[in-house]
């Protein structure tokens, strides 16, 4: 929690009983933001604006009569929110942004914002809203990078607009077999706690991989490598797949090339360095950082090393081909010192 909240409950109306705070949710793909929102929602009667499906103005028109019955009639972007913060105080009701940075960016590129800012002018005119609002407003995000830029520091635009941020971090393995043996009890499969414990430990812990492994599995699992062999299919040519061709289109030249070093086991400055030239190493990592996508690991004054975050993403970044990189087969991931599960301990210490 950075601050107290700006105010107090005057009813006990929805709003009210949150004490009209402004709350952000972050954290990497498939770690829950989304399902708690909606349980959020759910419970609260709020909002709900998924943001990845709002292309243009007229769409975020036509969720909002759909969500409150009300006719909204225009294509400008800025009308638009103001009409919309409008309706939920009018209505007392909670305002819920999945992925709102998909606002920023998209409406940035539109007029009035266009002319005058872009993102930074439309983050202006949120933190306006944010401010002036007597209801309170969630928001969540998986781009930790345009966060960054719109919160990070105090001239930033979005800078101590929101009374709370929370991180939402991959599940402990422990926690991540529970809910593997709900998913599977769920569709009726048979799943003793060893194989789950497998299953959350080659996902890192993530609530959506795990789902997913889940989901793919056959009714009876009887052994250990009907879990490795499905999880090595979804790497090579299933979801995780898709997932993360759909990643690397949204980075950089240079954050893919130091991304796929560090997967491939050289991650202390030093080496990244000599692996990389021609690059600007230390913009390539901050904007990693940004991302929530590595972590910094201090070893002395002269050395640092890096990791990625997400386990699976490494898996599959170790296993593809790149020009100097050998691609490492998934069975001596499984058996190397970068192994799944050492890779977890280290990130669960």
């Amino acid at each position: 929690i950075r601050r107290p909240p700006r105010s107090t409950p005057s009813n006990s109306s929805a709003a009210s009983d949150v004490y009209k705070r402004q709350v952000l949710i972050q954290g990497l793909r498939g770690v829950g933001k989304t399902t708690l929102l909606k349980k959020i929602n759910e419970t609260a009667n709020g909002i709900y604006i998924d943001f990845q499906n709002i292309l243009r103005p007229r769409h975020l028109a036509k969720v909002i009569e759909e969500k409150t019955k009300i006719n909204v009639d225009t294509d400008d972007p800025y009308e638009c929110l103001e009409v919309l913060f409008s309706i939920a105080e009018d209505t007392e009701k909670l305002l819920i942004f999945d992925e709102f940075t998909e606002l920023i960016n998209r409406f940035g590129m539109l007029k009035p914002y266009r002319g005058s800012g872009g993102k930074e002018s439309i983050s202006m005119h949120l933190r306006s809203l944010l401010q002036k609002s007597k209801i309170p407003v969630f928001m969540s995000s998986t781009s930790m990078k345009t966060i960054s830029e719109i919160t990070g520091r105090y001239t930033k635009p979005l800078a101590r607009a929101f009374d709370i941020i929370i991180t939402l971090h991959p599940l402990k393995i422990e926690d991540g077999a529970k809910l593997a043996l709900a998913f599977a009890n769920k569709l009726g499969i048979s799943l003793e706690e060893t194989y789950a414990l497998k299953i959350a430990e080659l996902t890192g812990g993530n609530p959506d991989y795990i789902r997913v492994l889940v989901y793919k599995l056959p009714k009876v699992v009887d052994n250990e490598d009907i879990i490795i062999e499905t999880f090595n299919q979804e790497l090579i040519e299933g979801y995780f797949q898709v997932l993360f061709m759909g990643l690397q289109k949204e980075l950089s030249p240079s954050e893919n090339e130091v991304l796929r070093i560090i997967a491939h086991g050289f991650n202390r400055y030093s080496e990244i360095d000599r692996l990389t030239r021609g690059i600007n190493l230390n913009e390539a990592l901050a904007s990693l950082l940004d991302r929530g996508l590595i972590r910094r690991i201090k070893l002395s004054k002269k050395e640092v090393k890096y990791t990625i975050v997400d386990k699976t993403l490494e898996a599959w970044l170790a296993m593809t081909e790149f020009p100097g990189l050998k691609a490492i087969p998934f069975k001596r991931l499984q058996i190397s010192t970068l192994s799944f599960e050492a890779l977890i301990r280290e990130l669960f210490m």
